[in-house]
């Protein structure tokens, strides 16, 4: 509660300073006079620039909204059709893949991916150092360090058994019963196995829509983060 005084306050402080430093400038326009026209219009110039650099942090924040709610839209329209089969317990829409299907098969996104894993490097720091003749102490301290290795490109599919990877070197398949966890990232999905200790990276253009329907294949519900209201 009161950080949100603060803030308003702030804002207002702002707003105030902006609209002072711009009703400035009109006055100065107004009062300007031929013998010092230029002076006066480049103080009001002036006047103007700083009205609008104390509203740059509103600015920002806004464009940033309205960013949001674009990826907002755009994440509801992908989710759209698959949300409502969910929800009134309708089959998926299915497509063709590129992959033979196995019996009882279906598959309901493919597109094109890179497939990555994390690998771990060291580097190690220091050395070790003379006190006397003969007699050296210290050594070197190792520091791992993490790092997104891209592995193949090819085409990811996801059926109602498996993750399926077809690359142009490499194949992979993730049976859904085998997955323990999938985190979503701004342009890729993480998908964690049991029995693996390292992640399969897979880049998507939509990475929501496909933990929501790999959710939905292992539990039969609808993904807990999604708010959902059904109006009757």
């Amino acid at each position: 509660m009161i950080k949100d005084i603060v803030k308003f306050i702030i804002k207002l402080i702002r707003y105030t300073i902006s609209i002072a430093i711009f009703i400035l400038g009109i006055y100065s326009l107004i009062i300007s006079n031929r013998k010092n026209l230029v002076e006066l219009f480049i103080f009001s110039i002036i006047c103007f620039i700083f009205s609008i650099i104390f509203l740059i942090p509103d600015i920002k924040q806004k464009l940033r909204k309205i960013k949001q709610q674009k990826e907002y839209l755009k994440l509801v329209e992908q989710l759209k059709p698959y949300v409502e089969t969910i929800i009134f317990k309708k089959p998926l829409p299915t497509i063709q893949p590129t992959i033979f299907l196995k019996d009882n098969e279906e598959a309901y996104i493919e597109e094109d991916s890179t497939f990555s894993q994390s690998k771990t490097y060291t580097v190690r720091y220091g050395g070790a150092v003379r006190i006397a003749r003969g007699v050296y102490i210290g050594g070197t301290v190792p520091k791992h360090n993490f790092v997104i290795t891209p592995i193949d490109h090819g085409k990811l599919i996801l059926t109602n058994k498996r993750i399926v990877f077809n690359g142009e070197h490499t194949t992979k398949t993730i049976e859904l019963d085998k997955i323990v966890a999938v985190d979503i990232y701004k342009d890729c999905i993480s998908v964690s196995l049991e029995g693996k200790e390292k992640e399969f990276i897979f880049s998507t253009k939509q990475p929501l829509l496909w933990k929501v329907l790999i959710y939905y294949l292992k539990t039969g519900q609808l993904l807990p983060e999604l708010k959902i209201e059904i109006i009757q």
